[in-house]
């Protein structure tokens, strides 16, 4: 039986950030015959000082004779959050796997078009295809009134080179997810408290029973989660104590920030 849900064909997925620009946002969309578009905003609009951008974008799309589905998601850009903003759009990445993603780098802030880089480049696998753009503007207006547009046109679009960054096993970022709710119960986690955690959470660290099962797991989950959470520098170990302690780094928080919900 056919699954009259899923099309037929890979859909044309765009994500535009919306800054104080509409034609490098509404003409790439026309010329590269997008399907649907993620739409990025302040998520408290009230802070929004873009919004009339974003509903001037949506009111030309409407005219269009080629409908375009847009989608609006909001994400920290008067904080630039660079980790929120990643999270969402590996959200979308999630959300419309299997479907050409195309990321405009050209508006919104440097945040964005770094996320948008980022995200092109860790989320890149089989069934995403990812294609980072740039429009260049036909003229640039240096000292726009209130509503006009900070650049004119859009005379090129630019397709940016897209490399790829190792992404972590999502089973190291399962482990320091538990790792992160567990620094709330205790007031350091030895890595007994970690075995025990893992195995509350439905995590096994054995695929079968071993004589010397204590041992067994201390080794397994040195090898499997320590090792390769330190060597990604998401952990540290603390041996000032009788017993060394595992530390999340800045850097484990972050990764957990955008690749966790």
């Amino acid at each position: 039986m056919k699954n009259i849900d899923k099309p037929r064909y890979p859909r044309r997925i765009h994500i535009a950030p919306v800054g104080y620009e509409i034609d490098r946002i509404v003409l790439p969309l026309i010329e590269m015959e997008a399907d649907k578009v993620y739409l990025i905003t302040e998520k408290k609009e009230k802070d929004d000082t873009g919004l009339f951008y974003v509903k001037e974008i949506e009111n030309r799309l409407s005219k269009l004779k080629r409908p375009i589905e847009i989608e609006k998601r909001g994400t920290d850009i008067v904080g630039r959050d660079l980790y929120d903003t990643l999270r969402i759009y590996r959200q979308i990445a999630e959300e419309e796997s299997g479907n050409h993603i195309f990321v405009n780098v050209s508006t919104g802030t440097k945040i964005h078009a770094i996320a948008g880089m980022m995200t092109c480049m860790i989320f890149r696998k089989e069934e995403n295809l990812f294609t980072p753009y740039y429009a260049v503007p036909s003229d640039y207006d240096n000292e726009p009134e209130a509503g006009q547009q900070i650049s004119i046109g859009c005379k090129e679009i630019k397709k940016m080179p897209n490399y790829r960054i190792e992404k972590p096993p999502d089973e190291l970022i399962d482990v320091l997810e538990v790792l992160s709710k567990s620094r709330s119960k205790y007031n350091s986690i030895s890595k007994k408290i970690l075995i025990e955690e893992l195995e509350n959470s439905g995590m096994k660290l054995l695929n079968e029973k071993s004589k010397d099962g204590l041992v067994a797991k201390y080794n397994a989950l040195q090898r499997k989660y320590i090792i390769p959470l330190i060597e990604w520098d998401y952990i540290t170990l603390d041996y000032r104590g009788n017993r060394p302690v595992i530390k999340i780094t800045p850097e484990g928080i972050n990764a957990l920030s955008f690749l966790k919900d």
